[in-house]
């Protein structure tokens, strides 16, 4: 366990864990505006973590599987999060919203199905999508009402994110970190292929 947060992004990683039981007991206490303040802190970290692990040659597999698993509950409890809080979100907008939770639930029982565990796909669309979500979950909780362009904006960009993870794990034979994109991978292959 030591070695696990001698890195410092580890240690921020292992830092956004930790925020995640705090926040439900602000949820519990009924402080959404916290909560809030709270997603945007721990996208910040999200950002600082694989910006420093890339920067101080500190990349690791256990830390990329602790960023996933960081990054999935999070997930997970700001949709819920916004649920509690800001139910019109999902009452205005009930058909995407069930279309994008199949979407990204699916992505995730299907890693886990076919192999074994989360599968740590750090993609390109991931990492862009994580952006408008942190940005609109953050200030959702902290305002009285929500921005429909930028939820639409969010939710479509998400929705992109998850058919690229989706396809990718049912092309893929096993988990790869490294693997960009869809786009990226059939590149790779139609590369490797003899008669190409």
């Amino acid at each position: 366990m030591r070695d696990l947060i001698k890195t410092v992004p580890n240690q921020l990683t292992t830092g956004r864990l930790v925020a995640i039981p705090v926040m439900w007991v602000l949820a519990w206490f009924k402080l959404p505006v916290y909560i809030g303040i709270g997603v945007l802190l721990a996208f910040g970290t999200d950002i600082l973590d694989g910006y420093l692990a890339r920067k101080l040659n500190q990349v690791s597999s256990i830390g990329a599987k602790l960023d996933s698993l960081a990054d999935n509950l999070l997930i997970m409890s700001a949709l819920i999060w916004l649920w509690l809080f800001k139910p019109t979100v999902y009452r205005e907008n009930a058909l995407i919203c069930m279309v994008a939770l199949t979407l990204y639930f699916s992505s995730i029982l299907l890693g886990i199905i076919k192999f074994k565990r989360f599968a740590n796909l750090h993609l390109y669309s991931s990492k862009i999508a994580s952006i408008p979500m942190a940005l609109f979950a953050g200030q959702t909780l902290i305002v009285d009402h929500y921005n429909p362009f930028f939820f639409y904006l969010t939710i479509g960009i998400f929705l992109i994110s998850c058919i690229d993870t989706l396809t990718i794990q049912l092309i893929s034979a096993e988990v790869n970190e490294s693997m960009g994109s869809t786009l990226l991978v059939w590149q790779q292959r139609k590369a490797q292929r003899p008669d190409a």
